[in-house]
């Protein structure tokens, strides 16, 4: 496990993020762990501490990343480590976390994964061992070169305009096993997750709150009519009664507040509210809705979302 690890993962809420973890032998089965990384928009992701290695390959790591506690749980498989990062308080709030160990040829991640007919932007290819150009298929040119390392290659591309559409597989001399999804427009919105639940918490009790985190997929359709993932892309949010008995208890006012910008909903806060019917406590069941501008038309997609009360029995991941 010593050594440097290339890194890739996104965040709901902040987007993708890449970098290099480096591990060093601390004891036993036991290591020091440093990130020094950034995501998309150039915001630091950098920090680090110590992680334990169970049975070989089980990795258990206690950090601290821009002054907030997270852990690492990842499975190990040669060259290869994945799984999650979270908030060790907040265990919604977390990615997912693919890295590839220095030494070996792997690609990880193209960032963003998607590409629009007609336009002109910057790819960023993540893994290690990475050299050359890049090929990204049918109608996609490769303008130029703007940065290139054996753990990234940020290149800027143009998609003509009659670019097949469709999801297409880069490669990158011998490597590939990669997608890139070029569209011409997005036909379809789905709330990512579908159905999620927050809970209720602070307000001068032990338990704080759990927020719901949500993410806008567009959908696109090929050639041949067929639906196709396109990507997570920006979306304006926000929330609605998902029933008439939601909209009769004003679901929608006391059981917390959607960020339109980013998706997170912060539920509200524990115990009985006086200004509800019968004092009840801040639990709701809200309709989620993304909203994406296309061509000056919104598209929208749905979710679901129940607020409801604290969990105390709360078990950790082993």
């Amino acid at each position: 496990m010593a050594g440097e690890w290339s890194f890739s993962g996104h965040l709901p809420s902040k987007g993708d993020v890449r970098g290099l973890m480096t591990v060093s032998v601390s004891g036993q089965d036991e290591f020091k762990v440093e990130l020094k990384g950034q995501y998309a928009d150039g915001k630091a992701f950098a920090g680090g501490g110590s992680a334990v290695l169970f049975n070989g390959y089980e990795w258990r790591a206690n950090l601290k990343i821009d002054g907030v506690a997270m852990r690492q749980v990842l499975a190990a498989n040669g060259g290869e480590i994945r799984g999650r990062m979270f908030e060790t308080e907040h265990d919604e709030r977390g990615l997912d976390f693919v890295a590839a160990k220095q030494g070996t040829a792997q690609l990880l991640a193209v960032q963003p994964d998607y590409l629009k007919a007609g336009s002109e932007t910057e790819l960023t290819l993540v893994g290690s061992g990475l050299s050359g150009t890049p090929v990204f298929g049918e109608g996609v040119e490769v303008l130029s070169v703007l940065e290139q390392s054996p753990e990234r290659i940020r290149v800027k591309v143009k998609a003509a305009s009659d670019a097949p559409v469709g999801v297409r597989t880069i490669r990158l001399g011998a490597l590939k096993g990669v997608d890139l999804a070029l569209y011409k427009q997005i036909s379809e919105i789905k709330v990512v997750p579908p159905f999620s639940v927050a809970r209720v918490g602070d307000n001068g009790g032990s338990t704080p709150k759990v927020q719901g985190r949500f993410e806008a997929e567009a959908w696109g359709k090929d050639a041949n009519d067929q639906a196709y993932r396109i990507g997570f892309v920006p979306a304006t949010w926000s929330v609605a009664p998902f029933d008439e008995r939601a909209a009769e208890d004003q679901d929608v006012k006391f059981a917390g507040v959607m960020s339109a910008e980013d998706g997170v909903f912060t539920p509200g806060g524990a115990g009985p509210n006086p200004a509800r019917k019968m004092s009840t406590n801040n639990a709701g069941n809200l309709k989620v809705i993304a909203s994406v501008e296309q061509g000056g038309q919104p598209i929208k997609g749905e979710g679901q979302l129940i607020v409801t009360v604290q969990r105390w029995n709360n078990p950790p991941i082993p």
